[in-house]
């Protein structure tokens, strides 16, 4: 019977992922998708004639979005590279036309490349699930990823051909990885998983280069930590033999997937930084952004991202947050609580930062945020499994842990089963919901064109 309890608890897990996110892939397209279909269709091509310095297409570099928007092309349409003119011009023209020519329906195409993307998220989930139980304890993380799985603004872009999603999940599962590297007993495959993980999301967009520098600052912190005993020239020496062992990997990782980085290195690194650097201090020129009452042509100013995070997160959360905040405040003696504090507190840090960071870029979007969800969606659910513990120590049974654990995944639900199919028309309730958003910010992506 024991055997059969992991396969029971990551089989709900992946029902829970899954289901939001597999049904009514067909039924809208957003604007940017047109492009990455254009993008992975150009990747093929170049795949299958060996042209490898074109599967440089965008800065993003959206590598891994471009695998899977191809892996769908090869299901769909497996002669399109044999068919196709070359490189098609994103810009000027898309992939639609030519698919329409040669029988194929652009959305059957894109459904499918979405449905593969579903996949790969569910299955990084499932991963980064099986770290954080190790971490934090079994029904923590249940309800920890249960609560991603129905977070709504994770919902939409989880199932769109695009880099958001896909960046954010792996980004999780890298710094769960290396947490338990850091804090449970150091096994190397903790660290193979963050590194590749890291690699990975690095492959998917320009800004999760921000986890080199914050685990290196983990590692640091927990070797010399460790080496309190030894000096702090042992600590150092550990913390640069694991960074550089974690930043090999990684890298290793990103040449291996990018078949650009076999011929032309330099040009393709060179353009990821250079032109993300580029679009993030021009702002809004060409594409004026609306936000609090205000059209904006530059930067929207730093309240753009706190703001947007409580309009796209949900009720659940936020009382999640509140609760670990009272659950972590003071110190316990319990070597169980310090590492759950520990991991609450990396994970906070991780979104205070990451979203700091990104809001030194001028040109933003409240989609470009959505690494922060994840992490303090399981913090949330920390907050919540904490407070039932406090009811179970109050003499309650286990009865009310476990209402108040449903209480917090039914109030999730509550809220992403009436936006389904189009999630991105979820706004926080507790300020106005959808009838208020767009009055603050601009709504709509492409949900309900359809109609």
């Amino acid at each position: 019977m024991r055997a059969l309890r992991p396969a029971l608890y990551l089989g709900a897990l992946a029902l829970a992922l899954w289901l939001p996110r597999g049904f009514a892939l067909d039924r809208f397209v957003t604007v940017d998708e047109p492009s990455w279909l254009t993008f992975s269709g150009n990747f093929y091509h170049a795949l299958a004639h060996r042209d490898f310095e074109h599967t440089l297409q965008i800065e993003h570099p959206g590598v891994t979005t471009s695998w899977i928007g191809a892996a769908a092309l090869w299901w769909r349409y497996p002669a399109y590279a044999d068919d196709a003119p070359g490189q098609v011009n994103w810009i000027e023209e898309e992939i639609g036309p030519f698919l329409e020519e040669h029988g194929h329906d652009p959305v059957d195409v894109l459904a499918s490349a979405r449905a593969i993307m579903v996949v790969a998220i569910t299955a990084v989930s499932l991963l980064a699930a099986t770290a954080a139980a190790r971490l934090i304890g079994p029904w923590a993380a249940f309800v920890g990823f249960v609560l991603i799985a129905l977070d709504p603004f994770h919902i939409a872009l989880s199932r769109v051909l695009h880099v958001d999603a896909l960046a954010s999940s792996l980004m999780l599962l890298s710094l769960l990885g290396i947490m338990n590297f850091l804090y449970r007993g150091r096994r190397r495959a903790d660290l193979v998983i963050s590194a590749a993980a890291a690699g990975l999301a690095w492959l998917t967009k320009a800004p999760t280069l921000v986890l080199a520098p914050f685990v290196g600052a983990l590692v640091l912190h927990a070797s010399l930590s460790r080496s309190a005993d030894e000096g702090r020239r042992e600590g150092f020496r550990r913390a640069a033999g694991t960074f550089v062992a974690w930043g090999a990997v990684g890298f290793f990782v990103f040449v291996l997937v990018w078949p650009a980085m076999w011929v032309d290195p330099i040009r393709s690194l060179g353009t990821v930084v250079g032109q993300a650097i580029g679009h993030a201090r021009a702002g809004h020129r060409e594409a004026p952004l609306f936000f609090n009452g205000q059209i904006y042509r530059g930067d929207p100013g730093f309240q753009f991202y706190p703001i947007t995070y409580l309009w796209r997160t949900t009720p659940v959360v936020l009382i999640g947050l509140v609760l670990a905040a009272l659950a972590y405040a003071r110190p316990r003696a319990s070597r169980d609580g310090a590492l759950r504090r520990r991991v609450a507190a990396g994970l906070v840090l991780f979104a205070v930062l990451f979203a700091v960071g990104m809001t030194f870029g001028a040109k933003k979007f409240d989609r470009y945020l959505l690494p922060v969800y994840p992490p303090l969606d399981l913090v949330a659910a920390m907050g919540w499994v904490a407070a039932a513990r406090r009811l179970e120590g109050l003499g309650l049974g286990r009865a009310g842990p476990a209402a108040l654990g449903g209480i917090a995944i039914a109030g999730q639900l509550a809220v992403a089963v009436p936006a389904f199919p189009y999630y991105f028309s979820y706004y926080n309730p507790l300020l106005g919901g959808p009838a208020r958003a767009p009055e603050v910010m601009m709504v709509g992506w492409g949900e309900g064109l359809d109609q």
